[in-house]
């Protein structure tokens, strides 16, 4: 048994899951858990070793019903952490490894015992895989805390975190549909510090059909109620909430060129 547990959530997605499975690196120190979330046809722990590089552990979760990916995640935590993982790292379905990403994560946090939660950048590519642009993070627990009361300071995907904090922590949170993530990692930042590392962990395709677009109006309204449920009062916090209220007004496709902008072509 590794160390580290790569948990992906999956739904009717097969290519993307196999996609997902064979950038990890052959030598990096995971085992995979897959929860499927009620497909129509779950894949197999046959499957699912026969795409994954090297000699690991593969376990398939496949839950009855459709539950939502809160569900589908807090499965798999629940799984990971009664199996004894130290170290849980997360990846979207049809989202992509780069390098040796889990190894750089356990190393960061075998030698900074304190941080609780890591992330680190992202390249994001079209649905051609073509390179867009690549989005870089707050590194520190004190620029961390300062980009949360406007956005995640996290890439999703990206994260790793230490599977006893998640158990003192909980499950990620049912109450913030589309936004369950942010509010997950404000537990970390309140029990603990964070950090995220400056060099590019995933590659993470601009889905047209992906939740933050899909359902970005929820997602927003979620938003909202987190940074409220977090404000501290201060301008800075008053400032995310607003930034969130004009989002929600603001077209998508404004949004991408503004990004793409901001964080530069490759």
């Amino acid at each position: 048994m590794n160390r580290a547990a790569v948990l992906i959530p999956h739904f009717n997605n097969l290519a993307g899951l196999r996609a997902s499975l064979a950038s990890i690196d052959a030598e990096d120190p995971a085992d995979i858990y897959v929860v499927d979330d009620g497909s129509p046809t779950p894949p197999t722990d046959d499957q699912v070793a026969a795409a994954v590089p090297g000699m690991r552990r593969v376990t398939v979760l496949a839950l009855d019903n459709n539950v939502g990916i809160e569900g589908a995640l807090n499965a798999g935590l629940d799984r990971i952490i009664a199996d004894g993982y130290e170290y849980i790292a997360r990846l979207d379905c049809g989202g992509l490894n780069l390098g040796r990403r889990v190894a750089a994560q356990i190393a960061y946090l075998d030698a900074h015992p304190q941080i609780l939660l890591l992330g680190g950048a992202a390249q994001f590519v079209d649905p051609q895989g073509a390179p867009l642009f690549v989005r870089h993070m707050p590194t520190t627990h004190e620029q961390i805390v300062s980009f949360m009361r406007a956005n995640s300071a996290f890439m999703h995907p990206a994260v790793m975190f230490r599977a006893s904090a998640a158990a003192r922590i909980g499950h990620y949170p049912t109450a913030f549909p589309a936004a369950e993530d942010y509010a997950y990692f404000w537990r970390f930042m309140d029990a603990g510090e964070v950090a995220n590392l400056p060099q590019v962990l995933i590659e993470y395709e601009v889905d047209p059909g992906s939740i933050s677009r899909s359902k970005r109006s929820r997602q927003l309204h979620s938003r909202l109620q987190i940074q409220r449920l977090h404000s501290d009062g201060s301008l800075q916090a008053r400032m995310g909430m607003w930034r969130t209220r004009a989002l929600l007004v603001v077209p998508v496709a404004l949004i991408d060129a503004l990004k793409a902008r901001r964080y530069g072509q490759p």
